[in-house]
């Protein structure tokens, strides 16, 4: 069943082709009861046109807002991987993109020394530092696009350096009179801590950022 744009032509009749007109509005028909409620009859108010579901397709890298438009809905990526299990939906609303619900997530490989860190996976972060500000063993998070608010929860864990007595490591806000603004719309500073409470750093680092 092919549809075609040119029937009726804006000068013809529509009786002069009935049957692919016939075809033309069966087609739209078919198109719009993919997605949407359509009623042969009578109209129904509370069901005409209303959505069944949303089908998208997915984007190969982030398409641009038009001009004029506050916000756009689509799907980045999806990965489906057999034995991890691996799922990702990425959608972008007027607040910015998100993954899964989190506003922003990353892994990062922990470093002895001030400077950049290697990202390995990263959502809405663009770098990762370790910094020294009042103390070491602490690392400042970047978002690429800054939150809305400062008032989002942070979750942070790590794995300890092979050579540590430590089996476990967790993470926190960074705190203390030199992290009176650990948390603001456009960075997060954490640190890493060892079972026994002391400030190192991971082999590997993941922050996750809910909320703002």
């Amino acid at each position: 069943m092919t549809f075609n744009a040119n029937v009726p032509d804006a000068s013809q009749s529509p009786n002069i082709f009935p049957a692919q007109n016939s075809t033309n509005m069966t087609r739209l028909k078919q198109i719009i009861s993919n997605d949407h409620k359509f009623n042969n009859t009578v109209q129904v108010p509370d069901t005409d046109g209303y959505h069944k579901k949303v089908s998208l397709i997915n984007q190969t890298s982030s398409p641009s807002i038009p001009a004029g438009a506050n916000a756009m809905m689509y799907s980045l990526s999806v990965q489906l991987q057999t034995g991890t299990s691996r799922v990702e939906v990425f959608s972008r609303n007027s607040e910015g993109p998100s993954l899964m619900g989190a506003r922003a997530y990353v892994m990062f490989d922990g470093t002895s020394s001030d400077g950049a860190c290697t990202i390995n996976s990263a959502h809405n972060v663009s770098n990762v530092d370790r910094i020294t500000s009042g103390s070491s063993h602490v690392y400042r998070i970047t978002f690429t696009s800054p939150l809305k608010t400062a008032k989002y929860a942070t979750f942070v864990t790590g794995q300890p350096p092979s050579a540590s007595g430590s089996s476990t490591r967790i993470g926190s806000l960074g705190f203390g009179a030199a992290y009176t603004n650990a948390q603001t719309t456009s960075t997060v500073i954490v640190q890493f801590q060892n079972s026994t409470g002391e400030i190192k750093d991971p082999s590997s680092g993941a922050v996750f950022v809910f909320g703002g």
